[in-house]
């Protein structure tokens, strides 16, 4: 019986050998041939149709976000530092300190702080004020940037599942929607990070398969021949739909309520004079409103600071760098704003919440 068991074992492993040898023959022969040479569809290929971030140097790639800050990147040419944990701030312990109040801030750049160093951010001015107000109490406050270029509400989604949660936060802010009405691919952000596959699989499609020349010239050849399917060119989507807007928002909120956690969402801030004419303003604009309405179908706090947008009644331009990225000024507008709006909610050690 022994040697019938080992037998198999053999045989069994031969199989997985050759199998091995074969794919790994093949994949040198397409390599070799630029079998693969106009199949350029890697993960790369994708991330680089909807957004050029990954060509920043602080920038990675990654399989479930598409791209996220370099680890322990530092610069003192582009004032950017990345913590150990692949955020634009200071370290932090993920177990999260007894009598420490958390803040996580998702959001696109300008969470992030494009164009400001990292001490003028609005969380890092928060962050702060809030702990030179709670000298010489127990409590301490730590507000952690989880923002990154380009990112959309279905990549910020994707980091609080994957890493946010872990950090416990006592208060999660939303800030996107000025990257998802993009459309400059013919696959959404939920197409290309795959998010209706399970984590393990996801993470093997984009680092393994679709790095394999093998695999996506094979693919290109099926997806060829199937029937009804078109070569021509197709059209451009958007990054996240309207309705994939309001269903990232909603799967948010229902996971920081599940955590313990309170969402704050952010109305995007735009400068008024910039952007009269921007072919993206509207589409930026439906998008807020859709954010409006969510947070008060569901009673979610909002920030919004009215004099960062189209309906301010005096110029905006002092407060900006550009169309969409608030200054120094601008976020210390924002961190103003956030802190009164944790006090009127009550969200804050010791606030009271309303009446």
């Amino acid at each position: 019986m022994k040697k019938k068991s080992k037998r198999k074992y053999r045989k069994l492993l031969l199989a997985l050998l050759s199998i091995v040898v074969f794919f790994g023959i093949t994949e040198l022969l397409c390599r070799a041939l630029n079998l693969s040479e106009k199949v350029d569809t890697d993960f790369k290929f994708y991330v680089r149709h909807v957004d050029n971030d990954l060509e920043c140097e602080f920038m990675t790639e990654d399989p479930l976000l598409m791209w996220r800050p370099l680890k322990l990147y530092d610069s003192s040419q582009h004032a950017i530092k990345i913590s150990s944990q692949g955020f634009r701030d200071y370290e932090y312990h993920v177990r999260k300190p007894h009598d420490t109040f958390r803040i996580l801030c998702l959001g696109d750049s300008t969470t992030f702080g494009a164009g400001v160093v990292q001490e003028a951010t609005y969380h890092s001015l928060l962050e702060t004020e809030l702990n030179r107000n709670a000298a010489g109490t127990r409590h301490r406050f730590e507000i952690i940037n989880g923002g990154c270029t380009g990112y959309t509400s279905a990549q910020g989604l994707a980091l609080y599942r994957y890493h946010g949660r872990r950090l416990k936060p006592d208060v999660v802010t939303f800030y996107f929607g000025i990257n998802d009405p993009l459309a400059r691919f013919h696959l959404s952000d939920d197409q290309i990070m795959q998010s209706h596959l399970p984590r393990p699989l996801r993470v093997f499609t984009n680092t393994v398969l679709l790095r394999s020349h093998f695999f996506r010239w094979f693919r290109k050849v099926l997806l060829n021949v199937m029937p009804g399917r078109e070569p021509a060119q197709e059209a451009r989507v958007a990054r996240v739909s309207l309705e994939n807007y309001r269903r990232n928002i909603v799967a948010l909120s229902e996971q920081c309520s599940a955590d313990g956690a309170a969402l704050i969402l952010v109305s995007p801030a735009l400068c008024k004079e910039r952007t009269r004419g921007w072919h993206l303003a509207d589409d930026i604009t439906r998008y807020r409103r859709e954010l409006e309405n969510i947070a008060k179908e569901r009673d979610l706090p909002l920030l919004f600071v009215k004099e960062m947008t189209e309906e301010a009644e005096t110029p905006t331009e002092g407060l900006f760098i550009d169309k969409v990225h608030p200054n120094g000024p601008g976020h210390m507008r924002l961190a103003q704003a956030l802190h009164s709006l944790l006090l009127d909610r009550g969200l804050l050690p010791g606030s009271k919440p309303p009446q």
